[in-house]
């Protein structure tokens, strides 16, 4: 009979030798041979022909019911599958009377020289400016729409030295309030949704005057550490300032505007603050004999205490990076490698920073870190230290200042260099070398990471993302208690800790969002562990060849 399996709930029928049995209920506990065991519930253990065997009405119902979950997820997935377009994403309902933000808006860089120039683009992001808030309700809803209007196009000039700005809207006339009432919508409020982000009040809000500090004379603030000649006339320029002072205050918050519009998640920064180091990188062009300064981008950090374990003081801090931006009409030129370079040597040079982090890296600054580094490490002819059996992390993160997880992935990207074979997964088959070795290395360390996140043993964070208090003396005396070595749940944990190999938050944080962390979990689906295994392991896998192919190829 089919469906029978160990444990369904079964009837005994038809039996002849035995007929007291008939009607006996029990459950399946094994086969031998062609007849199936029965533990009776009166606790007896009977050998049952398969056709003396019946299923239970309420295990039919329950497998009837399962079944059906299992048809209606199908379906749903089906539906799903059908809703994605081209470029894996779900296409969402058409909103009557709206136009993407996107598209209708352009940042201008007002540059000031004697032809007018200016630099356009289209921002990457406007969900954090433009979106409808329903009431009780926690997710937002049209975000990246403007609705209502006929013809939209909105325009946010910055002065690209001192980056001032004001906002231009226009419209061919707004939709009828009671057209946009059959829909259930509202008019978005577009100078008020920008003015809501901006540095400053835009009821001064003037393009006359973005134009005139832009023609202005400026001297940005900082001292230069980095300089690069491009041509005759222009040059690339990177400085250093820390936001300790009223008189910088508005600019951070400038920077903190086009942030906006180039980060998914971007936050805005608290100044005056002497621990936010911000870097900036500009060209500089000479012309007639003046001089203008075009914003390329920038990079925030946040210094804070750390305990250093190796002199058991609290004498060193920690660069945390919190933005790293490029503008994109900038990008694929180098120039996000050129602040990365400079703000590596900068801490290099500053030997009260212990090391530097990187707090939530998008997968785009992941790679972008991940090669700076490796190429950093291999022109020190060190990239192949970290391929050794027993690689010298400690010592390289103190010459290089680069977090101890950082370099743990590095690590696993020297041995591919090392090996010289980037993409292992082609050859599956391959046995005995380095290659398969290296793939189950990883394999073993991502399994034990899920492991220990759905246990609650561990944190999957990088160092730097450590909450601290406000007060500094609070958070010295917090780093000391968390960090004596007599507290055996602190030993438990740096054991745990060292258990987990060169894999990022990042990376970890992705692949738990396609299913629940209760897989990882005791009782979880072996099946499913496999199938998210196996995804972590290819996307990671990925992410490190690309990485060593560009350092093969230098």
């Amino acid at each position: 009979m089919q469906g029978l399996k160990e444990g369904a709930r079964v009837t005994l029928q038809g039996l002849t030798m035995a007929a007291e049995f008939n009607g006996c209920v029990g459950k399946i506990s094994g086969k031998q041979g062609e007849k199936w065991i029965v533990k009776l519930d009166d606790g007896n253990r009977m050998q049952v022909p398969a056709e003396n065997v019946k299923l239970c009405d309420k295990e039919k119902n329950k497998r009837a019911r399962f079944a059906e979950k299992v048809e209606e997820s199908v379906t749903i997935e089906r539906e799903e599958a059908e809703d994605v377009d081209d470029d894996g994403e779900s296409e969402e309902e058409d909103v009557p009377y709206s136009c993407w933000a996107n598209e209708v808006t352009k940042i201008k860089m007002i540059v000031g020289d004697d032809e007018g120039s200016a630099i356009e683009f289209n921002p990457l992001f406007t969900h954090q400016v433009f979106f409808n808030e329903q009431p009780g309700a926690e997710e937002r809803i049209h975000e990246e729409l403007i609705i209502g209007y006929h013809e939209p196009k909105v325009v946010v000039n910055y002065a690209a030295n001192t980056l001032s700005s004001s906002v231009d809207f226009k419209h061919d006339g707004p939709v009828d309030m009671k057209q946009l009432r059959q829909f259930g919508l509202n008019r978005t409020n577009v100078l008020d949704s920008v003015e809501s982000r901006m540095p400053h009040d835009l009821k001064d809000n003037n393009i006359d005057k973005v134009e005139k500090d832009a023609k202005a004379e400026f001297t940005p603030y900082g001292s230069e550490i980095f300089n690069e000649k491009l041509s005759d006339t222009e040059e690339v320029s990177i400085l250093h300032f820390i936001a300790d002072k009223d008189e910088v205050v508005p600019y951070v918050k400038g920077l903190q505007s086009l942030a906006m519009w180039c980060i998914e998640t971007a936050g805005c920064i608290e100044v005056p603050d002497e621990r936010w180091n911000i870097f900036t990188l500009y060209k500089k062009v000479t012309k007639n004999g003046s001089t203008k300064f075009i914003l390329i981008g920038f990079l925030t950090a946040y210094k804070y205490w750390v305990y250093d374990r190796e002199t058991q003081k609290l004498d060193k801090y920690r660069m945390r990076i919190s933005q790293v931006v490029v503008l994109p009409p900038f990008h694929r030129q180098g120039y996000g490698s050129k602040l990365l370079n400079a703000f590596y040597s900068f801490a290099r040079n500053d030997d009260s920073i212990l090391d530097v982090s990187v707090e939530d890296p998008s997968e785009d600054f992941q790679a972008l870190r991940d090669v700076t580094d490796a190429k950093t490490l291999k022109e020190a002819d060190c990239l192949h230290k970290l391929a050794l059996p027993n690689p010298p992390i400690h010592e390289m993160v103190r010459r290089f200042k680069i977090c101890k997880q950082q370099m743990k992935r590095l690590a696993t990207i020297a041995k591919f260099v090392e090996i010289k074979e980037c993409d292992p997964l082609t050859d599956p088959e391959k046995k005995d070398t380095d290659s398969l070795k290296l793939r189950l290395k990883v394999k073993s360390s991502l399994y034990k990471q899920c492991k220990c996140l759905a246990k609650g043993k561990i944190f999957i964070i990088e160092p730097e993302e450590e909450e601290e208090d406000e007060d500094e003396n609070e958070g010295a005396d917090q780093v000391l208690s968390d960090c004596k070595e007599n507290d055996p749940s602190q030993l438990k944990k740096r054991k745990l800790e060292e258990q987990v190999e060169s894999i990022s938050k990042s990376d970890v944080q992705e692949a738990l969002e396609l299913s629940s962390h209760k897989i990882w979990s005791n009782g979880g689906d072996p099946y499913q562990r496999k199938k998210q295994l196996k995804q972590m392991f290819a996307s990671l896998f990925k992410q490190h060849a690309t990485v060593a192919r560009k350092i093969l190829s230098c």
